[in-house]
């Protein structure tokens, strides 16, 4: 097999398809400077990002300390003479070398490029390098760095992590005692082309009498907050969604409203309160485990797994709508924006028509129809873009409408007056739904889960015990380096220092992090860390890639990365120890619900 055969079956099919395409090659430019600027500058740097492809790839990974080298290129057939010439493959395989084609950049493929591996720890040291220059080398850079925002602005703190988990494990047992999604797909996909989604901003409520008199003809997916409006109009839902773990959505449900055929689409945070007060109104529920690595350790793919850290609800009911093979989805009250009077939702809202007003700042985004702003929020243009990436990808598949006249608009979707969408589609069939069932297995289902949650009680005790050890070891040397810095000036102190004993507390930090890191303890406590960690570690990566002047500096980084790491050690511990509590707890509960011996 030639390099380029073995290069070609290292990278994902998409781009390894664009350069198998290429007529010819082309050498790279030359760049002599590029490798001297590197060594002088960028020698300690864990992780480097690059625009533009060249002859250094193989000079580079003889740096031991480079563990990740990403590249951007937007000429194939540079790739393609690089491929055809260097052996890159085992660099490609075990992830350390990335490359990705410039011209089909996009957020989602920074997301993805950020989370997968932990690139993200390195966002602290995230600069793109240029090799060559070009004039997407800005809007590449322009999407890392938004990117980057996006994800911290969804980043939640340790505490709300370990609510999650609380409510995920309280949530488990439901889950598997109502109909799985897989159940759903199988009896209802394909039954109507058409579905409209029902969000609740302020634009809503011109729409609903034209909603009305279609409700028949299509699949209506509605929004916690919408819920209520909807019933208040003559309006009955088929689907109502939601994922929020507070208990703020309560209030949509108190009533009790005469929809027994409508399905309540759940996601593992939504609030036990809510789900108890849907039961008790004898509601149909299904529901679906948000995205993590923890909660796919459990393997309940039957039940469905859905990504809601940058998405509303009406995203959630948008991925529904994708999965449920709609071809036409029509979006009302979706504004993503507050109306004139700056209220962000109707009056008819059971929490007002200003929850948002006054939550953050104003800012202004291009309005429906294209012509002059209006103002939007943060939150607000996560969903907004979740929206338009989703329909980018499924164009293919779907024509979204936005129907919503008013607010924000959503590049991607077909601006179309509702009263015309309405006259379309008062000639379609009346739909009809089949009633879902509750699987026969759905016990093994629950075995499976008290078996998983014991794994990672288990995980977490010899973890946490190994964390104990690590920092008895590395305390007392801790405590000789600050002694010695109390009593001496800082040239003395360096002198006194024993140096073996810092190679030491390396090692131990070092054995740490592989345990950290590796596959089972981080799928058992990354959902749970990795606030923490990210609040650390890209720190820590960012003292050991600065380039220091001479030894003396170099020692005070590392004397400095020690010292942090015995708060850092002790503050996972403690977090570990709530989450086996929770764990205990939740097994606890889900054996009692099952009736399983313990």
């Amino acid at each position: 097999m030639n390099f380029l055969q073995k290069n070609i079956l290292s990278i994902e099919s998409n781009l390894a398809t664009k350069i198998l395409t290429c007529k010819k090659h082309k050498k790279p430019i030359k760049n002599e400077l590029f490798l001297k600027k590197i060594t002088d500058n960028y020698s300690n740097y864990p992780a480097l990002f690059i625009y533009g492809i060249g002859e250094y790839i193989l000079e580079l990974f003889k740096n031991d300390k480079l563990k990740h080298l990403i590249i951007f290129e937007d000429d194939l057939e540079v790739i393609y003479f690089i491929f055809k010439n260097y052996d890159l493959s085992d660099f490609l395989k075990n992830g350390k070398l990335k490359i990705y084609n410039s011209l089909d950049f996009n957020t989602q493929t920074a997301k993805l490029m950020f989370l997968n591996q932990n690139i993200l720890f390195y966002h602290e040291i995230f600069t793109l390098l240029p090799f060559k220059n070009h004039n997407l080398k800005d809007f590449v850079e322009k999407i890392c760095l938004e990117t980057l925002e996006n994800i911290k602005n969804a980043m939640h703190s340790s505490e709300h992590c370990l609510e999650g988990l609380e409510i995920f494990t309280k949530n488990l047992y439901t889950c598997l005692k109502n109909p799985s999604t897989k159940e759903l797909l199988l009896k209802h996909k394909a039954k109507n082309k058409n579905a409209i989604i029902v969000a609740s901003g302020p634009s809503l409520i011109k729409q609903l009498p034209l909603l009305k008199e279609i409700q028949n003809k299509v699949s209506i997916f509605c929004a916690d907050g919408s819920y209520n409006i909807l019933h208040e109009y003559g309006i009955k839902p088929d689907y109502i969604g939601n994922i929020e773990i507070s208990t703020l959505p309560n209030i949509f449900f108190k009533k009790y409203f005469e929809d027994n055929n409508a399905i309540f689409l759940l996601s593992s945070t939504t609030n036990p309160n809510v789900i108890q007060t849907l039961q008790n109104h004898k509601k149909n529920i299904i529901i679906t485990l948000t995205s993590s690595n923890f909660n796919h350790t459990f393997k309940l793919d039957d039940y469905g797994y859905s990504d809601t850290k940058f998405s509303s609800v009406a995203n959630y009911l948008y991925h529904f709508a994708i999965g449920l093979g709609y071809t036409n989805i029509i979006l009302i009250g979706q504004d993503l924006a507050y109306d004139e009077n700056l209220n962000s939702h109707p009056k008819e809202f059971l929490h007002g028509s200003n929850l948002d007003t006054n939550r953050y700042e104003p800012i202004k985004t291009l309005a429906y129809g294209g012509k002059g702003e209006v103002y939007t929020h943060c939150v607000w243009e996560l969903y907004k873009k979740a929206y338009e990436e989703d329909i980018q990808n499924n164009k293919h598949l779907i024509t979204t409408y936005n129907a919503t006249e008013g607010g924000a608009r959503i590049e991607g979707a077909i601006e179309k007056p509702f009263k015309e969408l309405c006259e379309e589609l008062k000639q379609g069939k009346n739909k009809f739904f089949p009633k879902l069932e509750i699987y026969d297995d759905s016990r093994n289902y629950i075995l499976s889960s008290i078996a998983t949650l014991e794994k990672h009680i288990k995980t977490n005790i010899i973890f946490t015990s190994s964390c104990d050890l690590i920092l008895k070891k590395i305390e007392p040397i801790i405590e000789k380096i600050n002694l010695i810095a109390q009593n001496y000036t800082l040239e003395d102190a360096l002198k006194n220092l024993d140096y073996n004993e810092i190679i030491l507390a390396q090692e131990y930090i070092k054995t740490f992090k592989s345990l950290l890191f590796s596959q089972q303890n981080w799928e058992s406590m990354s959902d749970i860390l990795f606030t923490l960690l990210f609040a650390n570690e890209p720190n820590f990566i960012k003292l050991q890639s600065l380039k220091t002047q001479n030894e003396q500096e170099q020692l005070i980084n590392t004397l400095s990365y020690i010292i942090n790491h015995q708060r850092y050690i002790k503050e996972i511990i403690d977090l570990l120890h709530q989450q086996r509590i929770i764990l205990q707890n939740a097994l606890s509960d889900i054996k009692n619900k099952s009736k399983v011996k313990t």
